[in-house]
């Protein structure tokens, strides 16, 4: 419980941060130095925490104070989730420790559950290879529907006899068409129709906790869709800690020392 405190308080100093007005060596080292003493010196947390960034990865001359800022902002929302991520760590250590002492039997194997992760997506090839990695380090199996035979079948039936084999969704919203409004005369940025409609079906069979869309910066997301699970996709990586933890909420549990 001490750990999760000095955590929770650590949370509020990052929430608190102002830009231009914050030493960011002396957040960092901090969180630095809670890490190894809550994970270890070892713990994959440190990698995480290094590669946060507070300020531009590129200058230039006449650089404007917005570049600055945004990269504080964004620097400072990793971070956060960073975080927000050791402190469900821990709590879900807590948790599984307190429940094995009650029950005082062996914890069940997932031998029997579902280890399929379907994976709906687009045109991009980088962020799909990079899902698929992240949830084999994870020891999940992804689902990609273009990998698997087709066996005489459309695409909808191929969705239907995959969908009941799977025991959760990720849905990649990236740019890969453009469309607007008939009134408006702006195009924006927007996920192939196929990623919409079976983020719709993913939801209605396994539930919209059991569905989390990872959608690129500047992407447009569908309406009438309240509810269901957004994650930004970060380069940083901080997504995938995002994802691990709604997983964890729902019962299908993630190791975090093994998102790589």
């Amino acid at each position: 419980m001490i750990k999760i405190k000095l955590l929770q308080d650590l949370l509020r100093e990052v929430q608190s941060l102002q830009f231009n007005n914050f030493d960011e060596d002396k957040i960092t080292n901090k969180a630095k130095l809670y890490i190894k003493k809550c994970f270890g010196a070892k713990s994959d947390y440190i990698e995480q925490l290094n590669r946060i960034n507070f300020t531009p990865s590129i200058y230039y001359s006449g650089m404007p104070d917005s570049d600055y800022y945004e990269s504080f902002e964004n620097g400072k929302k990793c971070l956060d989730n960073l975080i927000s991520t050791m402190i469900e760590d821990l709590e879900l250590s807590i948790d599984e420790t307190d429940h094995s002492e009650k029950q005082e039997v062996a914890k069940p194997q997932r031998t029997n559950l579902s280890q399929k992760i379907f994976v709906v997506h687009g045109h991009d090839e980088n962020k799909r290879v990079e899902i698929e990695a992240f949830l084999r380090s994870i020891d999940y199996e992804p689902i990609v529907l273009f990998k698997e035979p087709n066996k005489g079948k459309t695409i909808i039936e191929k969705i239907e006899d995959h969908v009941n084999d799977v025991c959760y969704a990720i849905v990649l919203y990236a740019p890969c068409d453009l469309g607007r409004d008939k009134d408006k005369g702006v195009e924006q940025p927007r996920a192939r129709q196929n990623v919409v409609f079976e983020h719709g079906y993913m939801c209605a069979k396994l539930g919209r906790d059991h569905v989390c869309a990872l959608y690129a910066e500047g992407v447009e997301l569908p309406g009438d869709m309240s509810g269901v699970i957004y994650t930004e996709y970060d380069e940083v990586g901080m997504w995938k800690y995002s994802i691990a933890k709604e997983m964890n909420a729902v019962g299908l549990p993630v190791d975090m020392n093994k998102i790589r």
